[in-house]
């Protein structure tokens, strides 16, 4: 019994974290997802980069859409930009880093 009470416990303080769904697939087959608020310089600096690479990607704007807010939590942002190139996180962001996981595989 207490072991149940533990086990709900922790679920509730997770905020059902445990029980989400797992976040909708990129829009457009994109490699690059990126989440952002507008207010967020390093948020503009990385989809101005994006732009004039001329790279697809998504946007999901956390101010804006509370889902995508959750989401964005539930894969693990603490910071924004967050974005998943080719399926890895990326936190913040820096040209070598976000070209290196582009180009791997």
């Amino acid at each position: 019994m207490i072991r149940i009470v533990i086990v709900a416990a922790v679920l509730l303080a997770l905020g059902g974290w445990l029980l989400r769904s797992p976040p909708k697939p990129a829009a457009n087959g994109a490699q690059v997802e990126i989440y952002l608020a507008t207010y967020c310089p390093e948020s503009r600096r990385a989809k101005a980069y994006l732009d004039e690479q001329g790279i697809d990607y998504v946007e999901y704007d956390v101010e804006k859409d509370l889902d995508r807010r959750k989401e964005f939590y539930a894969r693990g942002g603490q910071g924004i930009p967050l974005l998943f190139v080719r399926g890895e996180a990326m936190h913040g962001f820096d040209v070598q880093t976000f070209e290196r996981l582009l180009n791997t595989r």
